[in-house]
């Protein structure tokens, strides 16, 4: 329904829906009603009539539009507002508008109501202006004012966090500020290193201090308003760091002192002990000073825990590395340079006494100052376990002292893969200037073996080139080995050629597993290239060889283009151990002529139970020593003149108690010691074999591989063991020829050189010498026993064959300046073999 009153309180319009009746009014003649059943008519204003229903209501009051100026309530600067505006009359809903006037930022009309935060102390004078839904819309207006009031407070965002030596700057923020804000510091002080800027409120500077500052800020506007905020700043403490990097070495027996610096954190700092050892003699202390008397050479890793002082604890754990060295000798700089090593042991076994063999090859570089670097080692023994089947090198750093006579000690220390310090190992060690070898033995476990002076500028060559080998070990199992298993002692030997290309081709290898036999067999594999201490990864796979015991990789460390001590990598713990050297065979095919002249052979072979007919636990750990002499006429014939053996007839007195027959032990002493002409064919390869000797009731066939002429290793094929021979001089020898100081040492078959820490022997040439030998007093001492004299003679001055007496040690010479030696008391058991050494 539609309409309007005029104003003779007239209505006018249409009327377009109803329910039944028309309420009382006065129509005018424009006026329609439609939608109402018939309709009314219009009519004119003087006839107009209106229904005489009694209850029909007079007619509506319309109330005109009205706006009530006012001043509206206060707001507060950056504080959440809202106003109605009040409006009466009309028809609602109203819409209300800002006619003149500003309303302060932050602040916006809504409907008619201003809602909002006021972001600035503007006052607001201005008319609003209303309009309501009626049609037409009747419109009004008002004055209104808005004060704005401002309550100045700082802003709760933290200020940045300072950190101490570095640059920083920032501002005090204020809310409900008028105009510009002046501050001051009314209490307290900042951090030492920062300024304040009033006229801006904002910090600048480098703070030099960590901790809490405490201070309170005065704050005024334009208006007055004031404020006084308390302030903490906290200067945080730069990372804790360590500024001592390394520590300077100590020297064994030296008084020791170094403090460990710090930086960052608050001092003071506290310093313990996290993990590792220090070297024993030192001590470290709770402000981080290490020291102390050392008594021991090596290296040590340990972790310390350093805490320093601030509220909120840092706390960091660094690691550090201290090697102990031995004092520097004028003798040091006889071992400078880099050496290549082979160190070989037996071990007894912790859960069933069993004795096993262990081998150690490696490299490292002496400075001729007492320190050992850039070491690398490969190790291998009966508790080396490995999850890939091969084990893997290990770098290691050492020191070392020189005395008298090129005697002295070498201290190593082997790294773990995280970079902690696994173990420490000294050895005793003895030099030969003639020939630049150092032998060493470790004196807590026996451990013997050789270094020689590498040459590095060949390095890179690698094992190009014809080379014939000689390893020996033994099997994973010993005496406790399950029936029917192989076990025993092992011995190889070989010739192959390495082409350049990293290829083993022409392989050859004969090798024994006990008293099994895998003869002329082929030798294949490959090789990597040298690194930078000569290790070379080697691959050799022996035909007919047992595929899961057996191994096929092997370390090879260079000694020069011409020689290379090797290690099989596969854990000893189930696989066979090999050691040994590999030797460049000198150019051209060989001859039965390559044996023409005197030479000396020599081998250590393990006892053979099966021979004797007793139980492998009754000679475990016996081993019979042999020196032979041998003239070859240079056309495959040759005579063995001289056989010397030691340890023999202790090991037959063992199995004569164990019941073995008179007639076997009669038979295994003939063939040990037996002597007469024998056949020794050589191929072009190297390989030959010498059987001997054919008068003998038990032969026994050793197979060859030279390297040279009548220089090679040797094959026992009786029973596993490996065997070398070098020329002897031909000339008729003298009691003159042993005349001067020499050097004692166990010979190492495997590597080429004499083994061990014996002593020492000074010979007059006339049959008196003095034995000094070197006895171990712990497990990084070695000390000379009293001094020993002893007479010698030529027992046979064509063979070249020497007796000390008193006592049954014979030796040959093999040239000049050069002894064989062996202990042939029939009292000793297995006694070592000796090279003594001018």
């Amino acid at each position: 329904m539609n309409y309007l009153l005029n104003k003779r309180n007239q209505f006018e319009g249409t009327i377009t829906k109803c329910d039944g009746w028309i309420k009382p009014l006065c129509l005018i003649a424009t006026l329609a009603l439609t939608g109402c059943g018939s309709g009314i008519a219009p009519k004119s204003a003087s006839t107009a009539t209106s229904p005489t229903d009694p209850t029909s209501p007079t007619a509506p009051q319309v109330v005109a539009l009205a706006i009530r100026s006012s001043a509206l309530p206060t707001a507060t600067i950056n504080q959440p507002y809202s106003a109605a505006i009040s409006v009466t009359g009309g028809t609602a809903p109203y819409t209300c508008s800002v006619q003149s006037g500003t309303l302060p930022v932050g602040l916006q009309l809504n409907g008619c109501a201003i809602k909002g935060t006021p972001e600035s102390a503007a006052k607001f004078t201005g008319t609003i202006a209303v309009s309501d839904a009626s049609t037409p819309a009747q419109q009004a207006t008002g004055q209104f004012t808005l004060p704005l009031q401002s309550v100045l407070s700082m802003d709760s965002t933290p200020l940045p966090t300072p950190t101490v030596n570095t640059a920083y700057t920032a501002q005090v923020k204020f809310l409900g500020a008028i105009g510009s804000v002046v501050c001051q510091i009314a209490a307290g002080t900042i951090p030492t290193g920062l300024s304040f800027n009033p006229s801006t409120c904002a910090f600048s500077g480098t703070p030099t201090t960590a901790g809490n500052s405490s201070f309170t800020i005065a704050a005024t506007d334009v208006n007055a308003d004031t404020l006084q905020a308390p302030v903490v700043l906290k200067v945080k403490a730069t990372p804790l760091k360590v500024l001592t990097a390394s520590l300077p070495n100590p020297v064994k027996g030296v008084a020791y002192s170094q403090s460990i610096q710090m930086s960052g954190g608050v001092a003071p700092y506290l310093f313990a002990l996290a993990s590792g050892n220090l070297a024993k003699g030192l001590t470290l202390s709770t402000t981080g000073v290490i020291s102390g008397t050392p008594t021991d050479a090596g290296a040590t890793s340990f972790t310390l825990q350093v805490t320093d002082s601030e509220d909120a604890v840092q706390s960091i754990q660094p690691s550090f590395l201290s090697l102990v060295t031995y004092p520097v000798t004028p003798a040091s700089g006889q071992l400078a340079g880099s050496y290549a090593f082979m160190m070989q042991s037996i071990d007894k076994s912790t859960t069933d006494s069993t004795l096993y063999r262990s081998a150690t090859v490696g490299s490292f570089t002496a400075d001729g100052n007492g320190l050992i670097t850039d070491g690398e080692l490969d190790a291998n023994h009966h508790t080396t376990t490995n999850t890939s089947g091969s084990i893997l090198a290990s770098s290691f750093l050492g020191t070392y002292t020189v005395g008298a006579k090129r005697q002295g000690l070498i201290t190593i220390s082997t790294f773990n893969t995280d970079g902690t310090i696994a173990a420490t190992n000294t050895y005793a060690i003895e030099g030969s200037a003639a020939t630049e070898t150092s032998t060493a033995a470790l004196p807590a476990d026996g451990e013997a073996g050789s270094m020689i002076l590498q040459d590095r500028t060949t390095l890179a060559q690698g094992l190009t080139g014809s080379f014939a080998l000689g390893l020996q070990g033994e099997t994973p199992c010993q005496a406790n080995c399950a029936a029917g298993t192989l076990s025993g002692t092992v011995a190889q030997v070989g010739q192959f050629v390495g082409e350049a290309s990293g290829v083993i081709s022409s392989g050859m290898g004969d090798a024994m597993i006990a008293s099994t036999n895998i003869p002329q067999a082929n030798l294949s594999g490959k090789y990597g290239k040298a690194d930078l201490n000569g290790r070379v990864e080697l691959t050799l796979a022996l035909a007919g060889a047992p595929a899961d015991t057996y191994p096929t990789h092997y370390a090879a460390y260079m000694l020069n283009a011409q020689q290379a001590f090797i290690l099989s990598e596969a854990d000893h713990s189930s696989h066979i151990l090999l050691a040994g050297s590999a030797q460049r065979q000198s150019d051209g095919g060989f001859t039965d002529a390559a044996l023409s002249g005197a030479l000396l052979g020599y081998v250590t072979s393990a006892a053979d139970s099966s021979a004797l007919k007793v139980s492998p636990q009754v000679v475990a750990g016996s081993s019979v020593s042999t020196i032979l002499r041998v003239a070859a006429s240079g056309d495959g014939r040759c005579a063995v003149t001289n056989t010397d053996t030691g340890g023999l007839e202790t090991l037959l007195k063992k199995a004569t108690a164990a019941g073995t027959d008179a007639s076997v032990i009669s038979s295994v002493r003939t063939a040990a010691q037996s002597t007469g002409q024998a056949s020794c064919q050589v191929s072009a390869n190297g390989r030959g074999t010498l059987n001997l000797p054919v008068t003998s009731t038990t032969s026994k066939t050793r197979t060859m591989y030279l390297t040279a002429a009548n220089r090679g290793y040797f094959l026992d094929t009786s029973y596993a063991a490996l065997g070398k021979f070098e020329p002897q001089m031909t000339e008729t020898t003298s009691i003159a020829a042993f005349d001067g100081s020499y050097l004692m040492g166990a010979l190492s078959v495997t590597a080429n050189t004499s083994a061990g820490n014996l002593g020492t022997i000074t010979a007059d040439g006339t049959g008196i010498a003095t034995v000094t030998s070197n006895v171990p007093t712990s497990a990084s001492t070695v000390s000379p026993a009293a001094p020993r004299s002893l007479t010698y003679t030529v027992t046979d001055a064509t063979t070249g064959r020497f007796t000390f007496l008193p006592g049954s040690t014979t030796f040959y010479q093999a040239s000049t300046g050069r002894f064989i030696a062996l202990n042939t008391d029939p009292t000793i058991d297995s006694p070592p073999l000796m090279a003594i050494n001018r």
